[in-house]
């Protein structure tokens, strides 16, 4: 367990260097050992500050990157690379199943939509038997309003000339009274 009153008591050097190899001696920043310096940890807020030491962000947000540093660092890791070429396996299988879905979904809507366009098309059809329909409807309507105007004209007419007719054989047998 770290106790802080430990830190007054071990001796860091003051040049912040930590160890025999300078910046320069590495050939990128991620190759540097971790270098954990306890004067310039900011309790307060958690994180490390000062350019004396490195973190492992760096490593860890990078899975591929080997965890170990320094002089372990230069060394092949096999086991590493097998988890990798495991790891992009898996990959490439979980993009065939997903590619696979996609094929199957895609296939799926086009299957959906040819029979929505027929499904369309029938009602299509449906809706112009409908419209002819109404039309010759219309048609038959207008015919029978015509047809119907026409024998109330005749009625009419007929009328007239019956109550014609009737007053006529009136005045005839009037007259003949008169005549008489």
């Amino acid at each position: 367990m770290y106790d802080e009153d430990d830190d007054d008591e071990m001796d860091w050097e003051e040049d912040g260097g930590g160890g025999p190899y300078t910046d320069d001696d590495y050939s990128s920043s991620e190759d540097m050992p971790y270098q954990y310096d306890p004067r310039h940890h900011n309790h307060a807020s958690g994180s490390y500050a000062g350019p004396s030491h490195r973190s492992y962000s760096g490593s860890q947000s990078q899975p591929g990157r080997s965890v170990l540093h320094g002089a372990f660092s230069a060394y092949p890791n096999i086991e590493h690379q097998e988890s990798t070429i495991e790891r992009l396996k898996m990959e490439m299988s979980g993009l065939r199943r997903q590619s696979q879905d996609a094929v199957t979904a895609s296939l799926r809507l086009s299957d959906e939509l040819q029979a929505s366009r027929e499904e369309a098309a029938r009602a299509k059809t449906a809706l112009k038997v409908a419209e002819n329909m109404r039309e010759e409807e219309v048609r038959r309507r207008i015919q029978a309003e015509k047809t119907l105007e026409e024998e109330v004209r005749r009625r009419r007419t007929a009328e007239e000339t019956l109550r014609q007719y009737q007053a006529q054989p009136q005045r005839k047998s009037t007259g003949y009274s008169a005549r008489a």
